[in-house]
């Protein structure tokens, strides 16, 4: 029997109407400041933030602290281990403050202008900014996760730090570790909700993938058993077996003809990895928008929710900071990933049918 969750469904309609708006990021980009008040309206954004227009840091501060006000209300209609999971979801940012910090202490860099840049998750955090900037090295940052919910975490991230004395291969492990633990949440799911989120983390886990995979050997030169070690948990088409055929192969063209239809389709003529980057997050944001429209699913609509609301005000940051600098339209478009019209998407309504609970 599918489960109901009437508060979700009602705040998840109330929070969305911007959804269906696709094209008010463009619009935001070609605008002049008169206009954009309206336009932060329409993205369900509160119009006081035209005046943050020319202070892109604050009001990258006032979306993320929006974003955190919208989660709370969301989270208030879940319980038990789908709110773990949600929660576990939102600590991706404490995941960047422990990165962030990381990073200056191993290069040195001042403390004041790396408080800047850390995000506050407020109530969901398991350790405070404040514990972690007090930390005065690498080796100190590890004895301080270990004593919150991080010991795991602390542990791997010791021994590998030991063994390479390597930040990108650190902070690599790290975002693989995020997902494996949202996996393991993934598993304390009753099955409806297990069966309905399955296909869309499955899309994530897909996408993560494939950009890091071509990252690391494209860009990195990594060998191909050091990759493998460091992607995220298979997910929806790119299995063991295909991600293994992609690091047998030597040029991002050869890599991109062994990909699953859907995949090659998605990401097909691409030959940078920033664009290809963006084709993939315009398969995810067709998907999403298509599924959280039509399903009557809550938790479906909940992850599709969470994933483009988060998406879209990235964007929205990157064209602020774009304006404020004056850049090229074109520019700034290629920047936030919206360079081309791009349609093509999954048949979500066969997909519907492995989303839905019950």
């Amino acid at each position: 029997m599918q489960v109901k969750h009437a508060y979700l469904n009602t705040r998840l309609n109330l929070l969305s109407g911007w959804i269906k708006r696709t094209d008010l990021n463009r619009q935001l980009i070609r605008e002049v400041d008169t206009r954009s008040g309206d336009l932060l309206r329409q993205a369900g954004l509160p119009q006081t933030l035209s005046g943050l227009l020319s202070q892109p840091d604050e009001f990258d501060r006032q979306l993320h602290q929006l974003f955190l006000r919208e989660v709370t209300l969301l989270l208030r209609a879940t319980t038990g281990a789908l709110r773990e999971f949600v929660i576990h979801w939102l600590r991706q940012y404490e995941l960047l403050n422990i990165k962030t910090v990381l990073r200056a202490r191993a290069y040195g860099e001042p403390l004041d202008s790396t408080r800047i840049t850390l995000l506050d998750i407020g109530r969901y955090a398991s350790l405070s900014a404040e514990t972690l900037l007090a930390a005065e090295d690498v080796n100190e940052i590890f004895r301080v996760l270990e004593h919150y919910s991080y010991s795991g975490l602390a542990q791997k991230a010791r021994r590998n730090y030991q063994e390479r004395q390597n930040i990108f291969d650190l902070e690599a492990m790290i975002d693989r570790q995020y997902f494996v633990d949202l996996m393991q949440h993934f598993q304390f799911l009753d099955p409806a909700h297990k069966k309905a989120l399955q296909p869309l983390l499955g899309m994530q886990l897909d996408r993560v993938n494939l950009l890091w995979l071509l990252r690391y050997r494209l860009n990195y030169g990594m060998d191909t058993s050091h990759i493998y070690y460091l992607l995220a948990p298979t997910g929806r088409w790119l299995d063991k077996a295909v991600l293994m055929s992609l690091l047998r192969q030597e040029t991002l063209e050869e890599m991109l003809q062994q990909l699953p239809p859907t995949w090659r389709k998605a990401v097909s003529g691409k030959q940078q990895l920033t664009r290809l980057e963006n084709a993939a997050d315009q398969l995810l944001q067709n998907y999403y928008t298509e599924l959280f429209q039509r399903s009557s699913d809550s938790v479906v609509r909940l992850y599709c929710y969470l994933w483009l609301r988060q998406h879209q005000l990235k964007q929205v940051a990157i064209i602020i900071k774009g304006r404020e600098l004056g850049l090229e339209s074109a520019m700034i478009s290629d920047a936030a990933g919206l360079e081309e019209q791009n349609t093509a998407g999954l048949d979500s309504g066969g997909e519907l049918n492995l989303a839905r609970a019950g």
